[in-house]
């Protein structure tokens, strides 16, 4: 019975960590999108709001990327609150809008 109960349990974990990792292909793929569309949208802001840190970054330097002014906002408030990699990504992508910003 102790044999069934851990297999069990280890198919559960398996199925968990298949799931997981979708969930975060899918989000890299709107992410995707949205930069090879040029759309900053609220879907891309929400993104930048996630808990997982990993996909704030991507989030933030796609939004860099795509150069929507109304971004700054959301990416400064990242620059303040993520003293890490995140911050330093929100700087480069308020700095990449300011270029796009200067070249038109």
């Amino acid at each position: 019975m102790k044999k069934i109960l851990t297999i069990c349990f280890a198919l559960l974990i398996c199925f968990s960590i298949e799931i997981c990792a979708q969930v975060s292909t899918n989000v890299l793929v709107q992410i995707s999108k949205a930069e090879d569309e040029l759309r900053y949208d609220k879907t891309l802001e929400n993104l930048m709001k996630s808990p997982d840190e990993k996909i704030r970054q991507r989030a933030a330097l796609a939004t860099g990327r795509i150069g929507d002014e109304r971004a700054i906002p959301m990416l400064a408030n990242l620059l303040e609150n993520d003293l890490n990699a995140i911050g330093a990504t929100a700087a480069f992508a308020i700095g990449e809008i300011e270029s796009i910003k200067g070249a038109d």
